[in-house]
């Protein structure tokens, strides 16, 4: 994964995504969806809406969802509306056939939010 720093903030018009507090551990079955830029149309964001309910899978420790994603959608972030705004509960690694279906293999923000260098809403000057 890679952290992009802009030159200059735009979350006063964008607005701001903070990352998940919670162990994955403790993450319930939570309605998610999926913005990424799909290899189909590189250029254009979209966004996958039908992921369903996204659960912890702990012998992977990864978070599994139904996301509609295709080939480009790598590193794409998995959302959550929660009563404080939207969160950033992982990131999209890939997509594996399971014997349920297609599921959508999301590294959780708990592995990367260490490194984060600012709290979500800081101006980076």
């Amino acid at each position: 994964w890679a952290l992009l720093v802009l030159s200059k903030p735009i979350g006063r018009q964008t607005g701001f995504a903070s990352l998940s507090s919670e162990a994955p551990e403790s993450l319930k079955t939570v309605d998610v969806f999926l913005a990424g830029y799909a290899g189909l149309r590189a250029h254009v964001l979209t966004v996958a809406e039908d992921c369903g309910e996204a659960a912890y899978a702990s012998a992977r420790d990864v978070i599994l969802a139904q996301c509609a994603a295709m080939k480009g959608d790598s590193g794409a972030p998995l959302f959550e509306m929660a009563a404080d705004g939207i969160r950033v509960l992982g990131v999209l690694s890939s997509v594996a056939g399971t014997q349920a279906g297609l599921r959508s293999i999301i590294v959780p923000s708990s592995h990367f939010a260490e490194s984060v260098p600012f709290e979500a809403g800081t101006a980076i000057k």
